[in-house]
């Protein structure tokens, strides 16, 4: 879970310093600058924005999965913001820990599981609201489907 907190870094510095060359079309300007003009949106190509990251072969929401992603030359990384017990945010997609991370064998967390009304539904699981930072980090992180590739799972 330590990368989740590089990641969200890296996700950070790119969108608010503009340090990636993933779209060259994409004009730099100082967001303090005012008299520049508006230049039209780029329409020659698709967008690729990486949901999650590249996830398909690593890990969702690790700074493997972001930086694989940069690298694949992603326009844009879109990821999900949570907090954990103590505070801190977190990129992570769910609500619960249960198909992303090693929390079901973990004996020590056993008692931690709960329901709560998530959308109008009871889900029943670990939640990463009832976790602080330092057990997030301390979980390993796992494929969310088995037919993807479970060589980077922990």
């Amino acid at each position: 879970m330590d990368s989740l907190w590089h990641a969200s870094v890296i996700v950070l510095v790119l969108l608010f310093i503009g340090g990636s060359d993933a779209n060259p079309a994409a004009r730099r300007h100082s967001q303090l600058d005012v008299n520049h003009k508006k230049q039209p949106l780029q329409t020659f190509r698709p967008y690729n924005i990486a949901h999650r990251g590249s996830n398909g072969e690593i890990p969702e929401e690790t700074a493997a999965a972001y930086l694989r992603a940069i690298d694949e030359g992603t326009d844009f990384i879109e990821t999900d913001i949570l907090a954990s017990e103590d505070g801190h945010l977190i990129c992570f997609h769910d609500v619960t820990l249960d198909n992303t991370t090693d929390i079901a064998s973990r004996t020590e967390f056993a008692g931690r599981k709960r329901t709560y009304e998530v959308q109008g539904v009871n889900m029943t699981g670990w939640f990463t609201v009832d976790f602080t930072l330092r057990e997030l980090k301390s979980l390993r992180v796992k494929q969310r489907f088995s037919f993807r590739d479970q060589q980077y799972n922990g």
